[in-house]
C-alpha cells in the first residue's frame, strides 16, 4: 500500500527522493553513527554507503531477528568494520533523533525556500490590483482594504523555526564515558561530532545544538522540538487561511483560475473549472496539521523521565512537513496561474455600497462638521458606491486607503 506522496504526489515532491521516507532514516542513521565512531576512534575514517537501497535492504534482513531497527544498523557496521567500536556512550536514541531532526531541518530548508515563493506571489497580486477590495466582517460587506496587506494579514510571519541536535547521551551515560576515556569536557567530543556530521550531510550548517553539560538531564525528545512543532502548526493554520482566502476570492469571482483548453471541468457540468490548485493546497495544510499536531502531542506527554518518544508517531512526522511543503507547491501553482479582475471587483464594490459606511461617517463627521452621523446611517446606509465615492473623492483620507 502506498500514500498519494508515493504516487499521486511524486512527480512534485523529487526534492524529498533523498530526505524523507525509511531508505533516507536508515542513511541518516548510518551517517551520525559514522560520525561519532569517527570522533571516539582516533580519527579513523569511515566511508559512507553509498548506495542507500543496499544498506537499508540489510539492515531490513538483520531487523527481523533483532526487532530493533538501530541494533540492525549497528549489526550491519560491525560487520563491516569489525575493528572499530560505535555507540560507546550513546543510547539508540541519540542516533534515531538526530536522525529525524536532519529529516526535519533538510524539509525545512525547502519549505522556507517555497515560502519565498508565496510572498513573491503576493507581490505580483499586489502589483495587479491597484485599487481597494471588498472587505467581510462575520459575513457582511465591510471597508474596502487593500489586497496585498489583506493577504499578508493571513500569511504574516513565513519562517519556520528549526530544531536543535541533542549531541550526548543521558548523563549517566556521559559520566561513565568520562571515567573510561579520560575525556574532561564531554562538550569537545559533542562539538567534534557536530563537525563530522557537518561535513557528510549538506544543509546543517546553521543547526542550532543542545550540548551536554554536568548540570542538564537530557531527555530523548526535549524542549529543543517544541518550538519547531508550533512554528510549524502555526505556518500550516496560516496558510490555510490564506488559501482558504483565495478560494473565496475565485467564488466571489473576482479571482479567475487560467483555464487551460484541455483542462476538463466537472462531469457533469464542463463550464465549470474548478480552483484545484488551492483545494490541493488546503488538503495538505490540513493533512499537515493534524500530523504535526499529533506529534507534538505525543512526544510532550510524557509516561517517564526518558519515555518521551513514540516510534509510531515519530516514524509519520515527517510526512507532516512534506504534506506542508506539497500545499505550500500546490498555493504557488495556484497563485501563478490565477488573476483578478479589476472589472469584477469594480462590479463587486458597486453591488454593495453600504461597505462605505464607515468612511462615509467619519467624512461626515470631520469634514462636513457633523455631529457623530452613526444612527442616521445606519437607518440610511450608503444607497450608491459611485455617487457616495463622488462624495468624499477630495478627501486625503481616502486618497491614502
Amino acid at each position: 500500500m502506498f500514500s498519494p506522496l508515493d504516487t499521486r504526489y511524486f512527480s512534485m515532491l523529487k526534492e524529498f527522493s533523498s530526505i524523507a521516507g525509511e531508505v533516507n532514516f536508515v542513511y541518516f542513521m548510518h551517517l551520525w553513527s559514522l560520525a561519532y565512531a569517527e570522533c571516539t576512534n582516533n580519527e579513523t575514517y569511515l566511508p559512507a554507503y553509498e548506495n542507500r537501497e543496499e544498506l537499508y535492504r540489510r539492515v531490513q534482513v538483520k531487523e527481523k531477528v533483532c526487532k530493533h531497527q538501530m541494533v540492525a544498523v549497528l549489526q550491519v557496521l560491525e560487520e563491516d568494520f569489525p575493528d572499530v567500536v560505535f555507540h560507546y556512550g550513546l543510547t539508540s536514541e541519540d542516533i534515531m533523533h538526530n536522525a529525524r531532526c536532519t529529516q526535519v531541518v533538510l524539509s525545512i530548508n525547502l519549505i522556507n525556500l517555497v515560502l519565498k515563493e508565496v510572498e513573491a506571489g503576493i507581490r505580483e497580486f499586489e502589483k495587479e490590483v491597484t485599487i481597494p477590495i471588498l472587505a467581510h466582517t462575520h459575513g457582511q460587506p465591510a471597508t474596502p482594504v487593500r489586497l496585498g496587506p489583506y493577504l499578508r494579514g493571513k500569511a504574516k510571519y513565513l519562517n519556520l523555526v528549526k530544531p536543535e541536535f541533542r549531541l550526548g547521551g543521558s548523563n549517566g551515560q556521559l559520566t561513565a564515558l568520562r571515567y573510561a576515556s579520560k575525556m574532561t569536557d564531554c562538550k569537545d567530543l559533542a562539538q567534534g561530532w557536530l563537525k563530522k556530521i557537518q561535513q557528510r550531510i549538506d544543509g546543517l550548517e546553521e543547526i542550532q545544538v543542545c550540548i551536554p553539560n554536568d548540570r542538564i538531564g537530557l531527555l530523548q525528545i526535549g524542549p529543543s522540538n517544541d518550538a519547531t512543532f508550533l512554528s510549524g502548526i502555526s505556518l500550516v493554520v496560516k496558510m490555510r487561511s490564506l488559501t482558504r482566502a483565495l478560494w473565496d476570492h475565485c467564488y466571489r469571482k473576482i479571482l479567475f483560475p487560467s483555464s487551460e483548453i484541455l483542462q476538463s471541468g466537472s462531469s457533469a457540468m464542463p463550464h465549470k473549472i474548478n480552483p484545484i490548485d488551492f483545494e490541493n493546497a488546503e488538503g495538505c495544510f490540513s493533512n499537515a496539521y493534524h500530523i504535526l499536531l499529533n506529534s507534538f502531542e505525543s512526544n510532550v506527554d510524557s509516561r517517564g523521565l526518558r519515555d518521551l518518544s513514540n516510534s509510531v508517531v515519530n516514524r509519520q512526522m515527517i510526512e507532516g512537513w512534506v504534506y506542508l511543503y506539497l500545499g505550500l507547491k500546490s498555493l504557488t501553482k495556484g497563485m501563478s496561474k490565477s488573476s483578478y479582475s479589476i472589472d469584477r471587483i469594480l462590479y463587486e464594490l458597486r453591488q454593495n455600497p453600504e461597505c462605505l459606511t464607515e468612511l462615509l461617517r467619519y467624512y461626515m463627521q470631520v469634514e462636513e462638521g457633523r455631529d457623530d452621523p452613526y444612527w442616521d446611517l445606519k437607518k440610511n446606509p450608503p444607497n450608491n458606491f459611485d455617487n457616495t465615492i463622488k462624495r468624499m473623492e477630495n478627501w486625503s483620507v481616502l486618497e491614502r486607503k
